[in-house]
């Protein structure tokens, strides 16, 4: 009778064990494959970045190479030393503050593009250092002229 009801119980548990045994099994796949995709993945980052970093080197490279007779950081250095001379000047004082308030009233556009003119001259990768650095770049200063200000 025992023998019976053990069978029984056998035949009825033992569909029931191998499902859940199955999906213990299908469980620890997934978890296997996500493990995989998340090292694919991790790899594939870790080789665009290193394609990327090889890319800006080279791109330095061919760049410092085109602009080794080139004289144009000594134009840009020159433009700008300019009213740092003048400032030190009494009579030329006047001139260098109308300069910059003009340069203040131009439009946004303008001073983007001598940003990414002088930055281009210095490299492309100081663009976002330079930018940071110039606090109010993208805002116009202007006078009251009701107040006289």
């Amino acid at each position: 009778m025992i023998g019976m009801i053990l069978k029984s119980a056998g035949s009825f548990l033992g569909p029931i064990a191998n499902g859940f045994v199955s999906k213990m099994q299908a469980k620890a796949e997934l978890k296997m494959l996500q493990a995989k995709r998340q090292v694919i993945i991790e790899e594939k980052t870790q080789e665009r970045m290193t394609a990327l970093a090889t890319s800006d080197v080279e791109w330095d490279k061919v760049m410092a190479d085109a602009s080794a007779d080139s004289w144009k950081d000594e134009f840009w250095t020159l433009i700008f030393a300019i009213p740092l001379v003048l400032s030190f000047i009494p009579a030329t004082q006047p001139f260098v503050v109308a300069g910059f308030e003009a340069l203040a009233q131009t439009p946004e556009w303008y001073r983007y593009s001598l940003l990414t003119l002088v930055a281009a001259s210095v490299g492309r990768h100081e663009i976002p250092r330079i930018g940071k650095k110039i606090k109010g770049l993208g805002k116009t200063q202007q006078k009251d002229v009701t107040n006289g200000e």
